[in-house]
Formats: structure tokens, C-alpha cells, sequence
């Protein structure tokens, strides 16, 4: 039985002499025909996609056969792009709005790749699909079925085609999807047909429309092609709806009262339980009240709530927290950090990194990867304590079907790396031991105070928090990234000081303090117990928000379904490369001028063009073509409807012109 391989395919011919054939990436390639020769390659050929060719083992698809002759070999991702006919192609003589009902066509990437797969399919029994395992990867499938199907042995040749998944290309994972074949499933492909065909009409025809609108009119906007894109353009539009809140923000003068209370020689601050006041009278008032009390005013130890609460490990790690992390943490754009990530995987030392699920499956083999670990001379003593005490299942989390989560598959000593993927790879393998560590205890003690004279306006809180067990945080570098909320925005309560805080008891009194003041005469002095609190007035302006990090920018996308785990990336490097947007200090994105005119733009002709819920909606159409709710063909069809019916923008295009000229 002879096999060949193709990347991610595979091919058995059943006449005792089976031909298998696989195609993936030439990493990928090399790696398969490793796992199953287990390194015993009887010839490899080619240079731009080699050909790795090799006895054994067994086909299990065909275990009648005697012998099998495998052959592998790659394809170097899509086979085959979408255009329109060359009738289509010129910007002078085509109507950009007679795109949208332009029929489409598929053209090879590269000739040389066709060729290659019809040449090395000829005569196979079976083939063996080995992409991705996500839509893309389908997607591909059917692109390398379409070159070598035709060229199969026999009758009936798709009942010989195979899929097989896989998260990692470590030879145990080779081997157990070699031996746990599936079919390719043509829906998943169908949608990325579907996302393909309206990306490229309803982006081309914006783009050479608003290209050809300005050329000539705007010589500064440093762009010769206006590119419009139904995810690059709802991710521009985040962007420059921070900077109009920004822009327009008025910032207002506020007042809140500030009580400092010494105990032990320790000054504690109190928040003010009623936050801040507009009006400066009536807080400066409340201090005057308590400055002419008599007996002099006191603050009072209502009560003194100690408690121990639990801050649980990460879940697992998908690819939109390993971009958020990257960049929060690392200092590396989510472009690439994922870039980074792959060429670890292709390594063999990461799992595959386009996943969307956060929770291990059951088959997740957690204490192998854990002891693979035990020797690593930074967390090796952590990991063996950690397996001799018993990992925990992590947390909540979502197994989406498509890989796990982000994890190591081998361990890399300290120094067998470098640069990015060093500090990647040491991040991925942090997040993992921490995701199965112990949750972290706090001590969280929490003093409330009263003024009576104040009345409901005289509560105050004291907070503050000591790390009683750290669990999983003694592992992970890095406390806070990825999915914290929005940065700069958190709640000073939920958010307690890491402090340890001198005893209070309920019932403790503490005489005010007040330095002398124009609206009184009136001056206390400091007790000598030494025990006392100081009541003043703090003015402070409120702040605009900044711009949005790349971190909130992804939760953006992610929340709003504009792009998908493979391609938010690709998306928030876009906006970049065309001068839309650029990366200013600490990882933040702020509009250009391009940027604004044109989101603002699209603002005024219609919403739909930048904000994210039309996209989200398609994608959520192809989701139904994926799961086979709906056909590919009314998705596309009903999206065309509905944007070309809006076709009142061609002639609405020159509110650009007013956006341009007041920008």
C-alpha cells in the first residue's frame, strides 16, 4: 500500500499498494512525516514545497493492505483567491456600484502550487487533508480537493478523502489523528466562500469609489489608495469614536471631602462613602459644620470587616487573551505576537494559536504537560510541588470545538530561545501552570467610619488587602492583563490597596484635625494619643478617557463579531499600514486626519458603513451557512440586497467633502 501526503492531506491507493498524500504548511509537512516514519523518511525532494516520502505505518483506512507508501508534501495556505473577471478590473471604465452584481472567479495564487498538487495526486487511492483545523483550513481543503480530485484512481473518489485534526504537531498528536480520521466538512468552507465574495465586492466597490472621490481634491491625506473594509473599517470607527469622546470632552472642576486618619503612626485615606460633589459651597459647608461642632466632632469606627476572598486563576488561554496579554504585558502588537505564536508552534513548542476556547477538553492530557515542565530551571520547583499536591481543573471557560487552548508542548530551558518568542513562549507557559494553580487568597479588611455630625453624608471607608496564600500568582509574572475591563476605569473599592493596615477597633473615636482656614478662626490642635484624623477638601478636575489600547481595541472587536480570532489582528495592523490610525505611547491607537475624514464620513452618509452591527450580522449569517442553517448563496445574496439598495451614498459621497474641509 503506498501513501502520499499533501500538507494537511493524505492518499492510499487500495490495490495492496496505497498511496497516501498530504498537504499543509512545509513545517507542518515535515512534521507529519516525521511523527508517522517516526524520523525513518525514505526520500524527501523539491525546495519551495518539498515532497517527504516514506514506508509506514500502516494505512488505517485501508487495513486490508499490506503495505502502504506514504507522501507528503505542502501547500502554502490559500490555493486560490476571488476576483472579478477581467471585464471588471479597470477603475475608469466600471461603475463601482456595478460590483456588487458582478459575477466572481477563483484564480490560482500561484500556478507553480497547482501544478505541484495535480503532479503529486495522479493515481492516488486516498488523500488526507492536514490544514487547520478552523474555517480557513476547510476552506483550503477544498481548494487542494478541487486541483487533485479529478486525478484520484477510481470510481467514487471523495468516499477516499480523510480529514484530520490536530492542535499540535508533536509526534503523539500526529499519530492520534492519524489514527482518528474524519471527513472534511464542506459548510465550514462554504462560509468562508460566502465572508470571501462580499468582502471583496462591498470592499473593492468603497474603495474605488472613495479612492477615485479624492484623488486630486486632497493631496495630504497620504494615502494614494482609500482601502474600505467591512471589518477594517467598524475596527477604525472604535478608534475614532474614543477620540470624538475625547475631543469633545468638557472637563468640570468636582469636590470631595478628604479624611487622612493617623493610627499607630500609620495615615491611613478614607474614601468619601457619598464620592464627589459639583458644588464646592455645599462640600466646604460640611467641612465648616464639623470645624464648629461642639464637643468637637469625632470620626467614629462603625465597624471592621476582616474576611478572606479568592482572586481565581486565568482561564485558559485563547487566541484573543494571548494578543491582549502580548501587548499589555510584552509590549508587543497583537500582529505580532500572533506571528510570534505560530512560529513557536510550527517549532513544536506551543499549541496551535488560532483557538477560541478557554476550557481544556476532557482529553487534554494536563499532568504530561505539567511534567514536561519539572525541569525547567524557572518553574520547575513550582510545577513538581504543584503535581505532588494535586493540579486543579481550571475554571469555567468554553471548549468551541475548533483546538484547546494555547499550551506548551515541550519544554524550552532558559536560553533555547530568544527575544519574542522567548518572552512568548514564557508567557504561554506561565498562563498554563497558572490556569491549573491554586486560586490566590487575600485578606481583605475593610474599616467604615462615621462623622455624626455630617449625617448621611459622613460615612467614609478605609480599605486594604494582604496576600495571605498566593496560588497561582507565584507563577504568573504578569497579576493583571487581558480581561480586567476597561483600563484607567476601575472601581477604587473593588480594587483595594495591597496594604496591611494597623488594628482599628469598632467603637474608636478620632478628634479632627483642622489647619487654620479663612471662613474660621477656629484651630484644633493634634491630640498627643496620637490618634487622630485630618478633614479637608480636595478639588480635582474630571479626566477624558485616553485613547483605545490595542488591548480594548480587541475586546471591541471580539464583543462586536468584527473579524475573527484568526484575523483581528490582521485587521488592527491594517488601520495602521494605511495610515488610518497610529501607535502612540503605552500601546494606544489615535485617528489620523485620514482616519477621521474618513469614519466621520461614513458618519454622516450612513451609520451602517462603520459601525460594527452589519458586519456582525454577516458573520452571524455565516456562522448559520457553517452549521448548515442557511444556504451560501441567500447569505450572499441578501447582503448584496441590502447594500446595494442603500445606493443613495453615491451620490451622498461629497459630505466627505464638507468632513474634509472643517477637519
Amino acid at each position: 500500500m503506498g501513501a502520499r501526503w499533501f500538507g494537511p492531506w493524505q492518499r492510499v491507493d487500495l490495490t495492496f499498494f496505497v498511496p497516501l498524500v498530504s498537504f499543509g504548511d512545509n513545517d507542518i509537512a515535515q512534521a507529519i512525516a516525521h511523527g508517522l516514519s517516526e524520523g525513518s523518511t525514505s526520500r524527501s525532494y523539491g525546495k519551495s514545497l518539498p515532497v517527504h516520502e516514506f514506508p509506514n505505518p500502516p494505512f488505517p483506512k485501508a487495513p486490508k493492505a499490506s503495505s502502504a507508501t506514504h507522501v507528503v508534501t505542502s501547500v502554502a495556505g490559500h490555493v486560490f483567491s476571488v476576483d472579478f473577471p477581467p471585464e471588471y478590473q479597470s477603475w475608469d471604465s466600471v461603475d463601482p456600484a456595478e460590483l456588487f452584481h458582478a459575477p466572481v472567479v477563483k484564480k490560482p495564487c500561484k500556478g507553480s502550487v497547482v501544478r505541484h498538487l495535480e503532479e503529486v495526486a495522479k493515481g492516488a487511492d486516498f488523500l488526507v487533508l492536514w490544514m487547520d483545523c478552523d474555517r480557513e483550513g476547510e476552506n483550503i481543503n477544498f481548494e487542494v480537493l478541487e486541483c487533485c480530485l479529478h486525478l484520484m484512481r477510481g470510481q467514487a473518489p471523495y468516499d477516499r478523502v480523510y480529514r484530520a485534526h490536530f492542535s499540535a504537531i508533536n509526534p503523539s498528536d500526529i499519530r492520534k489523528a492519524y489514527n482518528s480520521l474524519g471527513k472534511p466538512d464542506r459548510r465550514q468552507a462554504l462560509a468562508v466562500d460566502a465572508r470571501q465574495e462580499l468582502d471583496l465586492k462591498v470592499g473593492v466597490a468603497f474603495s474605488r469609489f472613495q479612492t477615485r472621490f479624492f484623488q486630486g481634491r486632497y493631496g495630504d491625506l497620504d494615502s494614494a489608495v482609500l482601502s474600505y473594509g467591512p471589518c477594517q473599517t467598524p475596527t477604525l470607527g472604535f478608534c475614532v469614536a474614543r477620540h470624538v469622546e475625547i475631543e469633545t470632552f468638557k472637563p468640570e472642576p468636582y469636590w470631595t471631602l478628604d479624611l487622612g486618619v493617623m493610627n499607630a503612626g500609620q495615615m491611613c485615606r478614607a474614601v468619601w462613602d457619598a464620592g464627589r460633589s459639583f458644588n464646592r459651597d455645599k462640600v466646604d459647608g460640611l467641612v465648616t459644620k464639623c470645624r464648629d461642632a461642639s464637643p468637637p466632632a469625632r470620626a467614629q469606627v462603625a465597624s471592621v470587616l476582616t474576611r478572606e476572598k479568592k482572586q481565581g486563576r486565568p482561564v485558559p488561554m485563547n487566541t484573543v487573551a494571548l494578543l491582549k496579554a502580548c501587548s499589555k504585558a510584552l509590549g508587543i502588537g497583537p500582529h505580532q505576537a500572533l506571528s510570534v505564536a505560530e512560529r513557536l508552534y510550527l517549532s513544536g513548542y506551543l499549541s496551535y494559536p488560532r483557538t477560541e476556547s478557554t476550557k481544556y477538553p476532557a482529553s487534554f492530557d494536563i499532568a504530561g504537560t505539567l511534567r514536561d515542565q519539572t525541569q525547567d530551571n524557572r518553574w520547575g520547583p513550582y510545577v513538581t510541588e504543584l503535581l505532588k499536591g494535586g493540579f486543579s481543573l481550571a475554571k469555567g471557560g468554553v471548549d468551541m470545538g475548533d483546538h484547546p487552548p494555547i499550551t506548551p508542548c515541550r519544554h524550552a530551558q532558559a536560553g533555547e530561545l530568544s527575544g519574542d518568542m522567548a518572552r512568548v513562549y514564557d508567557l504561554v507557559t506561565r498562563h498554563f501552570i497558572a490556569s491549573v494553580s491554586e486560586d490566590a487568597i487575600w485578606r481583605s479588611t475593610t474599616v467604615s467610619l462615621v462623622i455624626e455630625e455630617l449625617d448621611e453624608k459622613g460615612g467614609f471607608t478605609i480599605g486594604g488587602k494582604e496576600l495571605v496564600a498566593p496560588g497561582f500568582l507565584a507563577i504568573m509574572l504578569y497579576r493583571r492583563y487581558g480581561d480586567e475591563g476597561e483600563e484607567g476605569r476601575s472601581d477604587d473599592k473593588e480594587n483595594e490597596e495591597e496594604k496591611k493596615l494597623p488594628d482599628f477597633t469598632e467603637g474608636d473615636e478620632y478628634v479632627l484635625f483642622f489647619t487654620s482656614s479663612k471662613k474660621s478662626d477656629k484651630v484644633t490642635v493634634t491630640p498627643a494619643s496620637g490618634k487622630f484624623c485630618t478633614l479637608d477638601v480636595k478639588e480635582r478636575m474630571t479626566t477624558p478617557p485616553t485613547y483605545l489600547t490595542e488591548s480594548e481595541l480587541i475586546s471591541r472587536m471580539e464583543k462586536n463579531g468584527i473579524g475573527t480570532d484568526a484575523s483581528i489582528s490582521t485587521h488592527i495592523e491594517n488601520i495602521q499600514k494605511r495610515n488610518y490610525v497610529e501607535l502612540i505611547s503605552g500601546r494606544k491607537l489615535k485617528p489620523s486626519k485620514l482616519g477621521l475624514v474618513l469614519a466621520q464620513g461614513y458618519h454622516l452618509i450612513d451609520n451602517s458603513l462603520v459601525l460594527p452591527q452589519v458586519r456582525s450580522d454577516i458573520e452571524g449569517q455565516c456562522d448559520k451557512i457553517a452549521k448548515g442553517f442557511v444556504s451560501q448563496d441567500d447569505v450572499v445574496r441578501k447582503a448584496i440586497e441590502l447594500v446595494s439598495e442603500d445606493t443613495f451614498w453615491w451620490s451622498r459621497f461629497s459630505h466627505l467633502t464638507i468632513v474634509c474641509s472643517y477637519t
